[in-house]
C-alpha cells in the first residue's frame, strides 16, 4: 500500500515539477528567519529574544552558522523581538503580529556598531506564504467577534474560504473540498472535539471565547491525521491586564420580514448573553480566562403538508381516482366500490385511528398542499470555558482547559401529531498542555485530554402507546421513553407519526495524549510524534419501536391499470403492504464499543535556499479492531447463512488494518519577495463514522428489526400486523452486519497554487485543487429481492430474495469512490485604513457514488451496478463566491475626517464601522424519489426514470415548476428506474448579512459597543428545493426557502 501511495503521489505531483513539501500548520505556530550582515552574509551566533507582550514572558533562541534561527510552539499574539551580537547594533522589532498555526519568516539584517545601540526594525506580516504547500486561512479575532453572525458559532465563518460548502445533512453543517462532513478535524487547543457517532463537535465555544481559527484544507503536515481538513481553534488567554466583556443580543419576529410563504408571522424570541474575563494571577507568570454564554430561544414555524381529507378518511373517494374492493379479486381483477365510496363497517381500526388524528385542512392557496400548521420549537442552550496559563520557568509553561456544554431542543419533520423529535447535547472537554525547552533548539510539547460528548434524539413521547391502544398493533416492546405513534407513510402524501431510527445517538468517552518534539538544526526544522486516542462510545441501536406502516395503494387499484386505487383507501381499510418495527430482546437499546487510535509522524521543513521550501512528512495511523465489549455484535455470513460469533466461529469483529502509511509532499518556492509558487500532495486516511459499525448489534439474540410485506395482490398480514420476537433468523428479520475485512477510506489531495501581493496589505492568490477518496463507507443491500415487472401477477418478495431464510441484509463495507477538482481563488486584504476584506470563488466539481447523504453513502440495489449511482455529491456546488469585509468609518478623533470635533461631537459621529458576509452560490444538485415501489424489499433510493433531461433553463423556471416534470416518470411497478443521481439542480443562495457597529468610549479603558445586524439584508428569498417525489401533487414545485427572510438582531457589548 506504500509503495501505491508513493506512485500516485508521484504521478500527482508532475504538474508540479515533482519538488516535494508540506509544512505543519498547527494550533501553536512559530517565528524563524535568518539573520545577515549588511552584505547578506550570514551571521552564527546571534542571540535572538522574543517576548509575548501580553504576558512578559520570553524565549531565547541562537542562530545557527547559516544564520537561522526559529521560534516554535508559539500561542498567536502581539510579540517583541531582539537580536545581538558583539560588534553589531542589536536589532529591534517592537512588534510582531503571529496568527494560529502560522509559520512567519522574520528575516534581520544588523550592521555594524556598538550592542547598546539599537536599530529598529519595522514587522510587516508577510502576505505571502513563502514556507508552505498547505492551503489554508486563518479568520481572525477580529471577523471572530465583528462579522454579522446568524446564530453566533464561529464555525459558520468556515464557510468564508475557497472549497468550503454547505452541508445541512451534515453534523458540521458543511463540507471542505468536496468530503463529506465528518472527515474535518475539530481542533480545539489541539485537542480533536469530534464524536465518533456523528462527527459533529461536543463542544463548541463562545464566539467572544475565541482567539482565532485557522481552516487548512490541503495538503497539511504529517502532525495531521484522522481527516481530510483541519479547524484549529484557540481559546483565548489571560494576560498582565483585567480584561471583562459583557453582552446581550436579541431577535425578536417584530423586527423581522415575513417568510415569503408564510401567511402569518411566526413569533420568534431569541436572547444570547454571557461574559469573559480574563487577567493575571501571578504578573507575568500565572493568568486566566473564563467564559460563560447563554441562549434561549422560543421560535414558531409554518411548515406544508398534504395529508387526507375527512371525507377521504370516512371512505368517501367520489371526488378522486376510481378505487376497487381489495376482497373482490378474481382473475386479477377487482370491483369498484359502488359510488366510490368505502362502507362504514369496512373501515379498519387503523383507519379509525388515524382520522382521529389528522388535523382537518386549512390550505389551498399553496400548490401541492392543504394544510399548514405553526410549532414553537423551544432550544436552550448554555456553555462555560475556563483556561489556566502557567510559566514554570523559563523553559517550562503549560496551560489548562475545562470546558462544558448543555443544549436542548426540539424539532419537528412536518406539522402533523408526534412528527418530531427532542434533541439532547452535551458536552465536556479537558485538556492539560506541557512544553518544555531542553536547549534553544529542542522543544517537546504533550498534551492530554479528555471529551465527553452526549448526542441522544428521541420521539416526541404520547400519554399512551398509541401504536398498541389506538392502532392495535401487536408485540411491540415499548417503553416509557418510546411511547409514540407508529410512522403513517401513505405515498403521496406527509408522513405522519413517531420517525423511525428514533432514539438515536448516545455518549462518547474519548481520551487523547499527543507529544510533539520540535529539533531545529542548521537548515532543517525536524518535527516528530505520536497520537494515542481511546475511543468509548455508547450508541443507541437504530430503533423504530413504534413501528412503521407502509400504503400505496396497490390493493384498491385495478392491477395493471394506471390511475386507478388510493393511498388513503388502502388505509382506510387498514391494508399496508409493508410494515417495520424493532423489538428488543436482550438488548437494553445500547451497545458499548471499543478502540484504540495510533499515530505517528515525522516531518522535515528543509530550507534548501532563502527562497525554496522543501517539506517531508510521513505518518502511519492504525486503529485496532473495533470491539464490542459485551461480545453483542456478531457477523453475518452469507455462504453460511447464519451469524459468525467472534471468539467462537471466528477470532475478532473486525480484521485489523495495519498499512496507513500516508506520506506527505510539496514545496514552496518565491519567485520574489511578493510572489511565491506553492505546491503539495499528500495522503490522508479518514475518521470513521461509528454508527455504521454499531448496526452490527441491531440483530438477533439482542434485537430484533423485522419488515413484514403483504402479499402483491392480496392482504395477507395478520391482525395485530406483527408477530412476537424470534432470538433466531427468520424471514421477516433484517439484518445488519459490516464486512470483517472493512478498511480505513483514504483520500489523494493535491494543490498548485501562485500568490502575488498587489499591493502593501492587499494579496490575490489563485490555486487548482484535487482529491481522489477511496474505501469510502457504503451500504450493500446483499439480499434484495431480484426484480420481477409482472406487477399483477407478481410473485411474492421472500420467494426472490438470493437467501429467503432472512429479510433485508444491509451491509457496511468500504466500497465507494468520490473525486473533486476546483479552481479556488482569494482574495485579501489585511487591516490597514480601518478596512479589510476576505473574497473567495471557487469553480469545483465533487462526484461520488451513491452520494444521497452527507457523511455516509447508503445508495445502492443490488441488481444495479454501483457505478449507476455516480454523480455530483449532495454537497457540490458548482460556483460559489463568498466576501466578508469590516470597514472604519472614517469620522471623528483619529480618523481622516472631522478628527478635531468637540467630545459631543466626536462621540456622536466616531466609532461607527460596517462589515458584511455575502455568499452567493449555484445550487446543488438532488436526486427524485419514485412514488412506485419496486417491490424488491428494501431500497435506499427508489429513483424513477428520466426520459430527458429534466432542467429548465433560466427563464423557463417558476416555483410551481422549477424543473421539466414530463421528463421524470416513475418507473413501472417491479423495476428500477434508470435516473442517475444528482438530475436535478435546484436553486443557489444570494444573501448578504449587514451589522452596524458603534463604539463610545465611556472612560479609561471602558468602551460600550452597541450593534444592529441584517440577517439577508436585502430581504432576498432564496428558495429551497422543489419537491422530488413523483405522483406527489407537489413534485417539481417549491414551497420553502433555503435561508430566512430578513431578520434583524440588536446587541450591546462593554468592554473593560
Amino acid at each position: 500500500m506504500l509503495r501505491l501511495h508513493i506512485t500516485v503521489l508521484a504521478a500527482a505531483m508532475l504538474p508540479v515539477l515533482f519538488i516535494p513539501a508540506a509544512v505543519a500548520q498547527a494550533t501553536l505556530g512559530s517565528i524563524s528567519g535568518r539573520i545577515a550582515d549588511q552584505s547578506s552574509a550570514a551571521i552564527p551566533g546571534v542571540t535572538v529574544t522574543l517576548t509575548n507582550l501580553a504576558t512578559a514572558q520570553t524565549k531565547v533562541a541562537t542562530t545557527s552558522a547559516d544564520g537561522y534561527y526559529i521560534f516554535s510552539s508559539l500561542q498567536p499574539g502581539r510579540y517583541a523581538s531582539r537580536a545581538e551580537f558583539a560588534g553589531f547594533k542589536s536589532a529591534v522589532t517592537p512588534e510582531i503580529v503571529l496568527q494560529l498555526g502560522q509559520v512567519l519568516t522574520q528575516d534581520l539584517q544588523m550592521s555594524v556598531g556598538e550592542v547598546s545601540t539599537t536599530a529598529e526594525v519595522t514587522a510587516e506580516a508577510p502576505l505571502v506564504q513563502r514556507e508552505s504547500a498547505a492551503l489554508g486561512q486563518v479568520i481572525t479575532s477580529q471577523q471572530v467577534v465583528e462579522m454579522p453572525l446568524n446564530g453566533r458559532n464561529f464555525l459558520s465563518l468556515s464557510l468564508l474560504i475557497p472549497g468550503a460548502a454547505e452541508n445541512p445533512g451534515a453534523q458540521s453543517q458543511f463540507s471542505i473540498n468536496g468530503q463529506r462532513g465528518n472527515q474535518t478535524s475539530l481542533l480545539f487547543d489541539g485537542l480533536d472535539s469530534r464524536m465518533v457517532q456523528n462527527g459533529r463537535p461536543a463542544v463548541t465555544p463562545s464566539v467572544d471565547a475565541i482567539q482565532e481559527f485557522r481552516i487548512d484544507q490541503n495538503s497539511t503536515s504529517a502532525a495531521y491525521g484522522s481527516g481530510t481538513a483541519v479547524i484549529n481553534a484557540a481559546l483565548r488567554s489571560g494576560t498582565n491586564q483585567l480584561h471583562v466583556v459583557l453582552w446581550e443580543f436579541l431577535r425578536n419576529n417584530a423586527l423581522d420580514a415575513r417568510g415569503y410563504f408564510d401567511t402569518v408571522q411566526p413569533s420568534l424570541r431569541r436572547n444570547q448573553f454571557g461574559f469573559t474575563v480574563g487577567g493575571p494571577i501571578r504578573r507575568n507568570k500565572t493568568f486566566f480566562f473564563a467564559n460563560y454564554e447563554g441562549g434561549r430561544r422560543r421560535q414558531s414555524s409554518t411548515q406544508y403538508a398534504l395529508i387526507p381529507t375527512p371525507a377521504e378518511l370516512s371512505g368517501n373517494f367520489a371526488a378522486g381516482q376510481t378505487i376497487y374492493d381489495p376482497l373482490t379479486l378474481s382473475g386479477n381483477q377487482r370491483q369498484a366500490f359502488p359510488g366510490n365510496v368505502i362502507p362504514t363497517n369496512r373501515l379498519s381500526q387503523f383507519g379509525k385511528a388515524a382520522a382521529g388524528l389528522y388535523p382537518q385542512p386549512n390550505l389551498g392557496s399553496v400548490t401541492g398542499f392543504n394544510y399548514a400548521g405553526s410549532s414553537i420549537a423551544p432550544e436552550d442552550a448554555d456553555q462555560v470555558h475556563i483556561r489556566i496559563d502557567h510559566q514554570i520557568n523559563a523553559k517550562t509553561t503549560l496551560f489548562g482547559r475545562f470546558s462544558r456544554t448543555n443544549s436542548d431542543s426540539l424539532g419537528y419533520t412536518t406539522p402533523l401529531p408526534y412528527s418530531g423529535t427532542t434533541a439532547k447535547n452535551s458536552g465536556t472537554q479537558i485538556v492539560l498542555n506541557v512544553n518544555r525547552i531542553f536547549t534553544p533548539a529542542l522543544l517537546n510539547s504533550l498534551t492530554m485530554g479528555y471529551t465527553y460528548g452526549n448526542s441522544v434524539s428521541k420521539i416526541l413521547l404520547a400519554d399512551r402507546p398509541i401504536s398498541v391502544t389506538d392502532f392495535g398493533l401487536g408485540n411491540l416492546k415499548i417503553t416509557g421513553d418510546t411511547q409514540g405513534m407508529p410512522l403513517l407513510a401513505v405515498t403521496g402524501y406527509a408522513q405522519m407519526g413517531s420517525p423511525i431510527n428514533n432514539p438515536t445517538g448516545g455518549r462518547q468517552d474519548y481520551y487523547q495524549l499527543t507529544d510533539d518534539v520540535t529539533w531545529t538544526r542548521n537548515r532543517h526544522n525536524i518535527k516528530f510524534g505520536a497520537d494515542f486516542r481511546q475511543y468509548r462510545p455508547s450508541i443507541y441501536d437504530q430503533q423504530t419501536p413504534n413501528g412503521s406502516l407502509s400504503f400505496d395503494g396497490r390493493y384498491t387499484n385495478q392491477p395493471g391499470v394506471a390511475r386507478t386505487g388510493s393511498a388513503v383507501a388502502d388505509l382506510v381499510l387498514g391494508n399496508p403492504f409493508s410494515a417495520l418495527v424493532t423489538q428488543m430482546v436482550e438488548s437494553n437499546g445500547i451497545c458499548t464499543m471499543r478502540w484504540t487510535h495510533l499515530a505517528y509522524y515525522l516531518q522535515d521543513d528543509f530550507k534548501l535556499t532563502t527562497r525554496l521550501t522543501l517539506n517531508f512528512g510521513i505518518r502511519y495511523e492504525y486503529d485496532t479492531p473495533y470491539r464490542f465489549i459485551r461480545n453483542d455484535a456478531y457477523v453475518w455470513s452469507q455462504s453460511d447463512g447464519r451469524f459468525l460469533i467472534p471468539g467462537k466461529d471466528i477470532a475478532r469483529q473486525y480484521n485489523p488494518d495495519r498499512n496507513n502509511f500516508a506520506p506527505r509532499l510539496g514545496f514552496a518556492y518565491s519567485i520574489s519577495p511578493k510572489m511565491v509558487i506553492r505546491g503539495g500532495a499528500g495522503v490522508f486516511y479518514g475518521f470513521i463514522r461509528g454508527l455504521e459499525l454499531q448496526n452490527a448489534h441491531a440483530n438477533p439474540p439482542f434485537l430484533v428489526n423485522s419488515t413484514v410485506n403483504s402479499g402483491a395482490l392480496t392482504y395477507t398480514l395478520p391482525a395485530g400486523v406483527f408477530n412476537p420476537p424470534s432470538r433466531d433468523v427468520t424471514a421477516t428479520t433484517n439484518l445488519f452486519s459490516a464486512n470483517p475485512d472493512f478498511r480505513t477510506n483514504y483520500n489523494y489531495e493535491w494543490n498548485l497554487t501562485v500568490q502575488r501581493q498587489l499591493a502593501q496589505s492587499i494579496s490575490l492568490q489563485a490555486a487548482y485543487v484535487g482529491s481522489s477518496s477511496h474505501k469510502l463507507i457504503g451500504r450493500a443491500l446483499i439480499n434484495q429481492a431480484r426484480p420481477d415487472p409482472a406487477s399483477a401477477t407478481a410473485t411474492p418478495i421472500q420467494g426472490r430474495r438470493p437467501f429467503t431464510g432472512a429479510g433485508d441484509i444491509s451491509i457496511t463495507d468500504s466500497i465507494d469512490n468520490a473525486n473533486y477538482h476546483a479552481l479556488q481563488v482569494t482574495g485579501e486584504k489585511r487591516l490597514g485604513a480601518g478596512w479589510n476584506f476576505l473574497a473567495a470563488y471557487t469553480w469545483s466539481k465533487a462526484m461520488g457514488i451513491g452520494e444521497g447523504n452527507a457523511d455516509q453513502s447508503a445508495i445502492g440495489n443490488q441488481y444495479v451496478s454501483r457505478h449507476v449511482y455516480y454523480g455530483p455529491t449532495a454537497f457540490s456546488q458548482p460556483q460559489r463566491f463568498t466576501l466578508s469585509s469590516n470597514y472604519e468609518l472614517p469620522f471623528g478623533k483619529a480618523k481622516r475626517f472631522a478628527s478635531n470635533q468637540s467630545p459631543l461631537v466626536d462621540k456622536v459621529i466616531g466609532g461607527w464601522s460596517l462589515s458584511l458576509i455575502g455568499t452567493f452560490f449555484a445550487g446543488e444538485f438532488q436526486t427524485p424519489t419514485s412514488n412506485v415501489s419496486a417491490n424488491v424489499g428494501r431500497v435506499d433510493k427508489n429513483v424513477p426514470s428520466c426520459i430527458a433531461n429534466p432542467n429548465l433553463p433560466a427563464d423557463q423556471r417558476s416555483l410551481q415548476r422549477w424543473f421539466d416534470k414530463s421528463a421524470i416518470v416513475a418507473q413501472p411497478f417491479g423495476t428500477f428506474g434508470n435516473c442517475g443521481i444528482g438530475v436535478v439542480q435546484v436553486p443557489g443562495t444570494n444573501n448578504i448579512d449587514l451589522a452596524v457597529l458603534k463604539n463610545i468610549r465611556i472612560g479609561e479603558g471602558i468602551r460600550m459597543q452597541l450593534r444592529g445586524e441584517a440577517f439577508n439584508a436585502l430581504n432576498h428569498p432564496s428558495f429551497g428545493g422543489p419537491g422530488l417525489t413523483t405522483g406527489s401533487a407537489s413534485f417539481g414545485a417549491i414551497s420553502s426557502t433555503r435561508t430566512a427572510m430578513r431578520s434583524l438582531q440588536i446587541g450591546l457589548k462593554m468592554y473593560w
